[in-house]
């Protein structure tokens, strides 16, 4: 019976040190909340994890032990701490000495703790060296004896593990204190911030205002909102504001019109409706795309923009430009040119056609932030499949689409990577980090030093640290976005996220946590991107089917006698050809949810 007591014993003060946990866990919830917002920074955040880890379990612990003889987990456990001598609550001197064991027992590798499975009295390191024992709130005496001559034995054993968990406290303590230095790489990486030296170069500027209203000016309007953007959160980090930059953002008018609610019935057209929805709804099309007509030069001159670079300060986010706008009038021009062809007037569409691949290439080649591109994709997709609508208007393939097709443009190597968007990413971590943790002047020159960043290190948090392993981060997922695309393939869904080592994660645990939150990856840009490249090599294969007028079995011949030039190549086979729905498709990374996407009909 008494052996049974004593592993009931062993698995209450478990579930009472789980409970207590639990209690300082939900601590957690209004900080993270007030880290999230940006209210917690430098001093205060330093303050703030000092508090949680140190100073308020202490006094929770302490306070209840001398007051009630046991934590909150305790009494809902029925245990309680006892003097061994007085059989009464502890004094004050034994309770501190208690606490501080348990703490040194935490770097015993936990045999501090397991000491009570192998002891009579169930007693940890904490209870011998304070000379207190755990015990049932109602206690008959069970528990309080003699300790045997094999407790005495092992105890001698006991105090030199003691010994050597304070020198391991010791090294670790030295350990804390080390700053690993920022690398050369990442320290290149860095990027200045300062505006633009020839903002009319910059198309992000006509991004960010681009649906304004015909009698203003998208890039005067943008740069604007940019600079005044700019100032302001100039202003709140000089005036060290605790708000969060995101909240006074939000208060920037945005500048759309009713684009989106008028036109929003072009979004919800099926592919198979396309051709008939276009021909029936011909003169809503022309209305609307006449209304609009001031929209396509400013249209058209996205694709003369030498970059679109983004100059905002970064915070935690980079604020993007509003492109719902440009998404809603790319389905419009879509349509116009598909309705333009059905008109007859092929020349004129073939001509949009060119003008819209020249845009969304462009902003695919020269965008430096990753929602860009993303955009961009959005874009070409659509563009993709008003091409192969019209593939299948007629049964004869007019030449002048045809040569069009043969002549789209394959995807560069600025297209297919995001090299250039993830060291934008890289420099909005490094800003955040620094600002957050040195202090709200960080980054108000529009620069970002690796000498601000040395200062950001304050306990728990070293910045170099995570500044370093975000760059190895962002710059493995670069290479991984160059590769071939059958390699891609191959290395899909492997995470090259940097593994942090045990002494990393000892000297920066808290840091190894915020990084591992912060360093997320955009995997699906890289996929996306191979995805239209492929789809481009399949409207020319359908070019070339509807050309030749083959049939179901001439199809599968063709598709095998091109799979050096039109094929798969994430896996460098030809496509598939489905007979019964009339379709060529092709296979790759995350293929559930992308199936619809990689297929193309033939009528």
């Amino acid at each position: 019976m008494k052996e049974f007591s004593s592993r009931v014993l062993i698995i209450r003060r478990v579930c009472a040190f789980l409970i207590d946990l639990v209690l300082w866990l939900a601590l957690q919830i209004p900080v993270q909340h007030y880290l999230r917002e940006g209210y917690l920074t430098g001093v205060s955040l330093q303050l703030t994890c000092i508090l949680l880890i140190f100073i308020i379990p202490a006094i929770y612990t302490i306070a209840l032990w001398k007051s009630l003889g046991a934590t909150l987990g305790m009494m809902i456990c029925k245990l309680k701490v006892v003097s061994i001598e007085s059989h009464d609550r502890p004094s004050f001197i034994k309770i501190i000495v208690r606490y501080a064991v348990f703490f040194l027992s935490w770097f015993s590798l936990l045999i501090g703790f397991l000491w009570a499975l192998f002891d009579s009295r169930k007693q940890t390191f904490a209870d011998k060296l304070s000379n207190t024992i755990v015990i049932p709130s109602k206690d008959d005496g069970r528990f309080i004896h003699e300790p045997t001559n094999t407790d005495v034995s092992r105890w001698k054993v006991g105090k030199v593990i003691v010994v050597l968990s304070i020198l391991i406290l010791i090294v670790v303590n030295f350990v804390w204190q080390y700053e690993e230095p920022l690398t050369k790489e990442a320290t290149e990486a860095l990027r200045d911030f300062s505006p633009d030296t020839n903002p009319q170069e910059n198309g992000f500027y006509a991004l960010i205002a681009f649906g304004v209203q015909e009698n203003m000016s998208p890039f005067e309007e943008g740069f604007k909102r940019t600079t005044e953007m700019n100032e302001q959160i100039i202003s709140a980090l000089e005036e060290k504001t605790s708000s969060s930059i995101l909240n006074m953002m939000s208060s920037i008018k945005t500048v759309h019109d009713s684009l989106d609610e008028e036109l929003n019935i072009l979004s919800s057209v099926d592919s198979e409706e396309f051709l008939n929805f276009t021909k029936e709804n011909s003169d809503f099309i022309k209305q609307y795309y006449q209304k609009y007509s001031y929209m396509e030069e400013r249209y058209h001159k996205l694709s003369e923009y030498k970059s679109f670079n983004s100059k905002i300060i970064p915070d935690i986010i980079s604020p993007a430009p509003i492109m719902l706008p440009l998404i809603v009038y790319e389905r419009l021009y879509v349509f116009n040119f598909v309705d333009e062809y059905m008109r007859g007037n092929i020349d004129n569409a073939i001509n949009l056609m060119k003008k819209e691949e020249a845009v969304c290439m462009n902003l695919l080649e020269k965008s430096d932030t990753l929602i860009n591109k993303l955009v961009a994709c959005i874009m070409m997709y659509i563009h993709q499949n008003g091409v192969n609508q019209l593939l299948n208007y007629e049964n004869d393939i007019d030449y002048r689409l045809y040569d069009y097709v043969q002549n789209m443009t394959d995807y560069s190597r600025e297209a297919l990577s995001i090299r250039e968007a993830y060291m934008h990413e890289y420099n909005c971590t490094v800003a955040f980090i620094s600002r957050m943790l040195n202090s709200p002047e960080a980054i108000t020159d529009y620069s970002i030093s690796p000498e601000e960043i040395s200062q950001a290190n304050p306990l728990f948090f070293k910045a170099n640290n995570i500044i370093n392993h975000t760059y190895l981060y962002h710059d493995s997922n670069a290479d991984y976005s160059e590769l071939p695309t059958y390699k891609m393939m191959k290395l899909y869904g492997i995470s090259d996220v940097p593994k942090y080592s045990f002494f990393e994660t000892m000297y920066n645990p808290l840091g190894v946590i915020f990084s591992k939150n912060y360093l997320a990856a955009y995997h699906s840009y890289p996929v996306k991107i191979r995805d239209l490249q492929v789809r481009l090599y399949m409207l020319k294969a359908i070019a070339h089917i509807k050309k030749l007028n083959l049939n179901n079995e001439d199809i599968v011949t063709f598709l095998n006698s091109k799979k050096d030039s039109m094929y798969n190549h994430y896996n460098n086979e030809p496509f598939n050809w489905d007979s019964s729905t009339h379709t060529i498709s092709f296979i790759g990374p995350n293929q559930e949810a992308n199936a619809d996407s990689r297929m193309l009909k033939i009528k």
